[in-house]
């Protein structure tokens, strides 16, 4: 006896993966809030602030892995916040990603995306590294 089981509306999985972490380099507070903000697209400014050059910045990449010429949403985090060495925090947000949403799979099966936002930098703010994380969600259009 032969016979074949077809799946009728099986989705292929929309998935997501960090592969490069978002990164605003180095920067010297000044008595005043500022800001640092990078582009989707990586270019960066400074508001009231003075941004270290040559130092590492980029923006975050994600890749999504899905259907073929399927459409996506693409939801962005309002704000994080990164933790300093003590209790020092700095807020980011004004998320920004390119391409913008609703972003389509290409024909190999995955897109990707770039991620940008903007640190918010206190009066005379603690200096040292800060590190957190944010959530970026992927769903089917």
């Amino acid at each position: 006896m032969f016979f074949h089981i077809s799946g009728i509306g099986a989705e292929t999985t929309l998935t997501i993966a960090a592969t490069q972490s978002l990164a605003f380099g180095s920067l010297i507070p000044l008595a005043a809030t500022g800001s640092i903000t990078l582009s989707a697209q990586g270019s960066v400014s400074a508001g009231n602030a003075v941004y270290v050059r040559g130092s590492s910045r980029h923006v975050a990449l994600f890749s999504v892995t899905g259907e073929a010429g399927r459409a996506f949403v693409i939801a962005l985090p309002s704000s994080a916040t990164l933790v300093g060495s003590g209790s020092a925090t700095i807020i980011v947000d004004t998320f920004t990603v390119s391409p913008s949403s609703p972003a389509s799979i290409g024909a190999d099966g995955t897109c990707g995306l770039f991620v940008g936002a903007t640190l918010r930098v206190g009066a005379d703010q603690a200096t040292g590294d800060y590190s957190g994380t944010f959530e970026l969600l992927v769903s089917y259009e």
